[in-house]
């Protein structure tokens, strides 16, 4: 193992660099709305490891989204 690219690759542990095309939001507000999407994300996660049969959904139908949309407050609810 090459210990010195392991303790330079360490200097970057916990970085992270966001790219938005909205200029007229803070970075706060950025970063905030992305720590949001990975807590969705960790929820989503967690649900597709219990039981529940979880597919790729198509949102052009109002049916599909709101299904999405129930799924999402579902993980919500689980992460709190």
């Amino acid at each position: 193992m090459d210990k010195a690219a392991i303790r330079e690759a360490e200097k970057y542990d916990g970085t992270w660099v966001l790219l938005t095309n909205d200029d007229t939001i803070s970075i706060e507000d950025a970063a905030s709305g992305y720590k949001s999407l990975m807590v969705i994300e960790r929820c989503f996660r967690t649900l597709k490891r219990t039981r529940i049969k979880m597919e790729p959904l198509h949102h052009w139908l109002p049916r599909r989204i709101e299904t999405h949309v129930k799924i999402c407050v579902l993980a919500l609810l689980i992460e709190g």
